[in-house]
């Protein structure tokens, strides 16, 4: 298999794999910050579920306003539009890729507990060194992974070829998908992103969470998200694919201006915030 017949599988699933109607058209106008409130509510008032849970996630200890928002658009107003966007696409990802599919070499909740743990930590690190849209850094952190859930579900015997060359040859799950797919799990998550129209900026920053390079925003988001992969590895957060602990791209270090200090604070606040982690997964995945 190669990058063309893997980007038609992307097209040919694309209403099964795929963020809902109601959360990409809340996404997209969300990006216009005079979008009026009423007209955000409006639409995604048209998805219950979907409503019901936001409300939940929003409570929740994460956000500090835990019972007090009680309609879409108190938390609009109180959170603003990017939050609320966040957590619209938090939910309806988790909605359409929750499922192992009968999968017995993925563990679905152990990923997410990844995803969401790396969200955190990127939106964490983002806030450090000022970083003007640590929201973006949310999201890509939730999605750094999402290419690897692509496989599980529609590229199944590929994945057991994966699994098979990982468990013979004793090698790293992004090394197997390159010798199997000829390419990996981030160039096919920034190809599911731009499908779904995210901003170029996030789009890169999936495809390049790895090997982080590009020009200024683009370049300093993926190093971000790159840095809070590894920690949430190092910290043994729920399951990227293996157990492996990579290095930190040296490149990646340099743009993000950090020390060692700021690394260990990064993870003592972290570890005294598991239990935001959990909730809110916990909340993402009833």
């Amino acid at each position: 298999m190669d990058r063309e017949e893997i980007r038609t599988k992307i097209k040919e699933t694309a209403e099964v794999a795929t963020i809902s109607a109601v959360a990409l058209q809340t996404a997209q106008l969300l990006k216009n910050p005079n979008v009026p409130v009423t007209k955000i509510t409006e639409i995604v008032s048209l998805d219950q579920s979907l409503t019901a849970k936001i409300l939940r996630l929003v409570n929740s200890s994460f956000y500090g306003f835990q019972g007090r928002i009680s309609s879409l658009s108190q938390a609009v107003v109180l959170l603003g539009f990017k939050t609320v966007r966040n957590v619209i696409l938090s939910v309806s990802v988790l909605k359409a890729f929750s499922g192992d599919k009968g999968c017995k070499v993925f563990d679905a909740g152990r990923f997410w507990g990844h995803s969401v743990g790396t969200a955190f930590v990127a939106k964490n690190l983002a806030e450090h060194i000022k970083f003007k849209e640590p929201e973006d850094a949310f999201i890509g952190g939730l999605l750094h992974d999402i290419g690897r859930v692509f496989i599980v579900q529609f590229l199944r015997p590929e994945m057991e070829k994966i699994i098979d060359l990982m468990t013979k040859e004793d090698m790293l799950m992004r090394e197997a998908e390159e010798r199997v797919l000829d390419t990996d799990h981030a160039w096919i998550g920034y190809v599911m992103a731009k499908n779904w129209h995210f901003p170029p900026v996030l789009c890169s920053a999936i495809g390049l969470h790895h090997a982080p390079n590009g020009k200024d925003e683009e370049f300093l988001l993926a190093s971000i998200i790159h840095l809070a992969d590894i920690i949430c590895r190092g910290m043994d957060l729920g399951c990227g694919g293996d157990d492996f602990v990579p290095d930190v791209s040296p490149a990646a270090w340099r743009e993000l201006s950090l020390s060692l200090e700021d690394v260990k604070v990064l993870i003592q606040k972290t570890d005294q915030n598991l239990y935001q982690i959990e909730e809110f997964l916990a909340i993402l995945r009833s």
